[in-house]
């Protein structure tokens, strides 16, 4: 199957003033990856304290050859839309062989608010 282009986001690094080295999102570095099968993993939205919040999910399939792990400590743009990657990601493997079907990143994003 052919995928989509999507951008894997680390923050770059910058001393504060206390002289601790911190995360720095407004100076990332960033990996572009091809090939990436992209399906809408469900939204939710919340219509409260007049804010209207909508949660969003994304199931990324990084087909191989993998070449990028993405962590949470990144971010991911997908569709224009800069994500948050939720909880660990995974290796599938083909059942019958055990060969690699690919990396299964969830993402998510908020807006509104």
């Amino acid at each position: 199957m052919i995928g989509e282009t999507v951008t894997v986001l680390t923050a770059g690094t910058r001393t504060d003033r206390y002289g601790a080295t911190v995360e720095d999102w407004d100076n990332p570095t960033s990996i572009d990856v091809e090939n990436v099968l992209v399906a809408d993993g469900g939204s939710t939205e919340t219509n409260t304290n007049a804010s209207n919040i909508t949660d969003s999910d994304f199931d990324l399939i990084f087909q191989p050859p993998i070449t990028v792990t993405p962590t949470p400590e990144n971010r991911i743009i997908v569709r224009g839309l800069t994500c948050n990657v939720a909880g660990r990601p995974f290796r599938w493997t083909w059942p019958a062989s055990g060969d690699d079907a690919g990396l299964v990143v969830k993402v998510q994003i908020r807006e509104g608010g």
